[in-house]
């Protein structure tokens, strides 16, 4: 990969109260020379003085009050100067050689793809359990079925944003999740792709941390769904996110669907009957019965 050390390469961590994580992340990413642009949506943990501490080696801003994730991103791509942009959550830890790798599957897929990124179903919060050698340059590519951006870790090729004009919808507000697929209809349109490769990286989701943040009342996950509907119509939003839930698979949804940390990998405040709303947010690997569902969609 030595061939693209010349490449212009940027990276936008989007955080929340995840500082020892992003920390370790800039500090790689800066390794590789890669510009880094980061924003902290006003956390209470580290994370402030982390983006200090590289004072004059990254581009970042802090937050005073939670912004949503699609102002965020517009914010820091704008700032970006690559030809290639990696968008990062900072709960998730930079595997270094990463971005090089993901730039070069660009040479080998369609020409309508835009966007390649790590399965955002395949990932770990044990350390011990984080895979440590990237997966082969002729890894099959995968879309697991629906339209989906993959920002949390996934490259972007510059001139969706720029030449495109294709952003992130800010009328989501604040939280994650559906703009991300919002993302990926508005690619559809002009004909480009999105694709992923498996990868377990560490993520530090559906752990005690990352449910006390991914509540409903500050995520605002039901408002966000009405508006993803009104937007795309009730097709729309039938083919990707209803209608086509096996009963026997719903009842195993309705069992862990009662908001345990414990039981479930959904967030706190989730619901059964309605849970593939949550799929574009992935879902732990030690989850058996919940990667096994996901993994035959």
């Amino acid at each position: 990969m030595d061939t693209l050390s010349t490449t212009k390469k940027s990276a936008c961590l989007l955080n929340l109260e995840n500082g020892d994580i992003m920390k370790e992340s800039i500090e790689r990413l800066l390794k590789e020379g890669v510009e880094v642009i980061a924003i902290d949506n006003n956390s209470k943990d580290s994370s402030r003085e982390v983006l200090k501490s590289f004072e004059g080696k990254i581009t970042y801003k802090i937050r005073r009050k939670i912004a949503g994730q699609s102002d965020n991103r517009n914010w820091m791509i704008k700032q970006t100067h690559g030809d290639y942009i990696l968008l990062l959550d900072s709960d998730i830890l930079y595997h270094p050689g990463s971005f090089d790798y993901l730039i070069e599957r660009f040479s080998d897929a369609p020409e309508e793809v835009k966007c390649i990124g790590f399965d955002p179903w395949r990932y770990t919060n044990m350390r011990e359990m984080e895979q440590r050698d990237l997966p082969s340059l002729k890894e099959p590519f995968s879309t697991h079925g629906q339209p989906i951006a993959y920002t949390q870790y996934g490259v972007f090729k510059r001139e969706l944003f720029f030449k495109d004009n294709i952003w992130f919808d800010e009328n989501f507000g604040t939280g994650y999740g559906w703009e991300d697929d919002d993302y990926a209809l508005q690619m559809l349109e002009k004909g480009y792709k999105c694709v992923c490769i498996p990868f377990l990286y560490f993520h530090n989701k559906h752990t005690e941390h990352w449910f006390s943040l991914h509540q409903e009342g500050t995520m605002r996950i039901k408002e966000r769904q009405d508006y993803f509907q009104q937007k795309w119509g009730q097709d729309i939003y039938k083919k990707y996110y209803g209608g086509n839930i096996p009963e026997k698979d719903l009842e195993k949804f309705k069992k862990f669907g009662d908001g345990s940390p414990q039981n479930s990998p959904f967030p706190v405040s989730f619901k059964a009957p309605d849970p593939v709303v949550m799929m574009g947010v992935g879902v732990c690997p030690r989850t058996e019965y919940a990667r096994d569902l996901f993994m035959d969609w």
